[in-house]
């Protein structure tokens, strides 16, 4: 299929622009850091330089969300210049390293990954040591390509080790950490009373044909807990095969995805 701008000229500049990340070896920068890169090859207007990015974008050669119509976006401000390093950082938190590597200071939230599929916000902050100024915008992509989602808040004694993402409830008195979902490496199962509670139902099933990533229905995950916090419901549980989310005040939907060779979702 062709792309609208094959065939398509384009600037001597971004050309160089390519050139200098070739040769400078650069994993990210700044907006602005990348504007002073820029410079010097004769671009000076920041809507050439979106327009840039957002092509080289399209082509895989940056990662860039930012956007042209885009001046509020936490990533408007992120260029990731070598996508193979994002794919490293994320493999980072998300990757189950083997109990004889683990710092033992976040034994526990490995533990936790491994066993819930629960990622702490302390366990990324003890693995991105070394670029905790972009956390928040890495955390924010991680969130945009559907690997991870928020799980509910865990409720910790004001004594107990903290995050720079932790809050102090006004109502409890104790520290909310944040806590995220990662779909991929959920391995409870939703409990017989979990779904005995849905005292009548109606079954339907989705068909893919033959065709089913795990995938995908990661991504319904992930995109099922964003809309019920987009409409401030109930929270979603997630389970390995299964979504269990309240509708409205009465209606319990169960997601489950069915074996694979099956390639159905029941609903």
């Amino acid at each position: 299929m062709a792309e609208p701008y094959m065939g398509e000229e384009i600037p001597l500049r971004w050309l160089l622009f390519e050139e200098a990340l070739a040769a400078d070896k650069i994993n990210y920068m700044t907006l602005d850091q990348t504007k002073e890169l820029t410079q010097p090859f004769g671009m000076e207007s920041e809507g050439e330089l979106l327009t840039m990015l957002t092509f080289y974008h399209d082509l895989g050669n940056v990662v860039y969300y930012g956007g042209i119509e885009d001046h509020q976006s936490l990533l408007r401000d992120m260029v990731i210049l070598n996508p193979q390093w994002l794919i490293d950082v994320f493999k980072q938190v998300i990757t189950i390293l083997d109990p004889a590597e683990r710092d033992g200071i976040v034994s526990d939230a490995w533990t936790t990954l491994e066993e819930d599929g629960i990622l702490e916000d302390r366990l990324i902050q003890h693995v991105w040591q070394g670029f905790l100024e972009q956390k928040e915008a890495l955390v924010k992509l991680m969130t945009k390509f559907d690997l991870i989602c928020e799980a509910p808040v865990e409720r910790l004694q004001q004594g107990q080790q903290s995050g720079l993402d932790d809050e102090v409830s006004n109502a409890t008195g104790k520290v909310v950490q944040k806590r995220y979902y990662v779909p991929s490496r959920l391995t409870s199962h939703c409990s017989p009373e979990e779904i005995a509670q849905i005292e009548s139902s109606t079954d339907f099933y989705v068909d893919f044909r033959g065709f089913l990533t795990d995938g995908l229905f990661h991504r319904l995950m992930t995109r099922a807990v964003r809309w019920m916090g987009e409409r401030n419901g109930e929270p979603v549980n997630l389970y390995h095969r299964h979504i269990s989310l309240m509708v409205d005040g009465v209606h319990h939907a169960l997601l489950e995805m069915l074996p694979p060779r099956e390639a159905t979702i029941k609903v």
